[in-house]
């Protein structure tokens, strides 16, 4: 797997356990009894709270109460020869700290317990029972329209958000969006191919299928003009960055809980709306599910439809012929109908 090519810091002197053994359990015992979160007699397990794409993460169980911890390294945690900056923890937790001005938005947050800047350290309130809505993917369910509406009300709360003008100058994260940007609008159609391989592996005959894109010279030079913007261009609303079913857990009563803002950024609306209209489409939601997707967060708030389709075309392609894969059971044929849509969407 490609690296890209970005100057990263060393490994933080603490590193998270790999494994829940005793020596596991020891290093997340002495943490949390120096961070004052646990006292060192108290019993404690950790588990894995589901599967974690960028981050080492441990739920910490502990008497009539359990934690969340995240730790950033070096590296992407899927995928350990990509390197990805640490401080997407410190973008992470401003993220928390800026929507949380907002009730309604911290509502459906995890409650920053504490933050170890030095060793990129999140510890999250844990929000369980919430389950992750990444089944989705699977086609066995869907959002009901009771959970788009909530989802669509707090989105269009987080774009809303008055960000004073100290604060939106924090928020760039260029390295993050550096990272993302060559998953997103570089890699994938690099003229090498660097990820056939791969998706071979994953749909024999998708490479032929990227090939096949990557000769598009058009649809390339839209894609590349499109992460100029996405990449040089700063606004004054706080985005997500990563809005897919992955990110968002549901409640047992319903609400649709954000979590892993560490893509987060000041950036356009339209960047987040489109990214999840195309994890709308790629996990099968009908067509008037799709319509009211728009018409309340892009129609509701005066946001721009055409690059919102734009955005969402270039996240299928990146999602299928790239190297965040979905856990996407389908067959070459539908795959090359989603690519078809992907270049009917970007234009």
């Amino acid at each position: 797997m490609p690296n890209t090519p970005l100057p990263f810091p060393a490994l933080p002197a603490f590193q998270l356990p790999l494994l829940a053994d005793e020596a596991g359990l020891a290093t997340v015992r002495a943490f949390l009894v120096h961070r004052r979160l646990a006292q060192p007699d108290e019993p404690l397990a950790l588990e894995r709270p589901g599967a974690s794409n960028m981050n080492c993460v441990w739920r910490a169980r502990l008497p009539g109460r359990s934690l969340i911890l995240k730790q950033a390294r070096p590296w992407v945690e899927k995928y350990p020869t990509i390197a990805a900056p640490v401080e997407r923890t410190e973008a992470e937790a401003r993220f928390y700290h800026l929507a949380s001005r907002d009730p309604a938005l911290a509502a459906r947050l995890p409650a920053v317990i504490d933050h170890d800047a030095t060793a990129h350290v999140l510890v999250l309130a844990d929000l369980a029972p919430a389950t992750s809505l990444e089944t989705g993917y699977a086609g066995t369910t869907r959002l009901t329209r009771p959970e788009l509406d909530d989802l669509a009300a707090t989105i269009g709360r987080l774009h809303r958000l008055a960000l004073p003008p100290a604060d939106a100058a924090g928020l760039r994260n260029h390295a993050m969006r550096t990272l993302n940007h060559a998953h997103l609008f570089d890699l994938p159609l690099r003229a090498d191919g660097p990820f056939d391989a791969l998706l071979d592996s994953v749909t024999p005959g998708l490479a032929g299928l990227s090939r096949g894109l990557r000769a598009d010279a058009d649809y390339v030079a839209r894609v590349s003009a499109l992460g100029r913007r996405y990449l040089d261009h700063d606004h004054p609303h706080l985005i997500h960055g990563d809005l897919f079913l992955g990110s968002l857990l549901r409640a047992p009563g319903g609400e649709i809980m954000l979590i892993d803002p560490e893509f987060s950024f000041g950036g356009e609306p339209e960047f987040d709306l489109g990214v999840f209209y195309a994890h709308l489409i790629l996990s099968g939601h009908d067509d008037a599910t799709l319509a009211r997707w728009l018409a309340q967060t892009v129609g509701a708030a005066g946001r721009d439809a055409t690059f919102t389709r734009h955005y969402a075309g270039v996240e299928i392609m990146r999602r299928l012929i790239g190297v965040a894969q979905l856990p996407l059971a389908r067959p070459l044929p539908a795959k090359a109908a989603l690519l078809a849509r992907s270049r009917e969407l970007v234009g």
